[in-house]
């Protein structure tokens, strides 16, 4: 699952967040041309979604 959100690292640009199956939590920092490198901020714990 992919989501853009507001601001979420104080740049006043929107960030991306992603949940992957495995349960990563990632975020990419926006940026005003092009968003930055890919981070790891957690573990859900969850590792089956389903959208629908």
């Amino acid at each position: 699952m992919l989501m853009g959100t507001p601001d979420a690292d104080g740049d006043a640009v929107p960030g991306m967040w992603a949940a992957a199956s495995g349960g990563r939590l990632c975020f990419w920092p926006g940026g005003r041309t092009a968003h930055g490198a890919r981070f790891m901020v957690g573990d859900t714990g969850v590792t089956n979604r389903a959208i629908g």
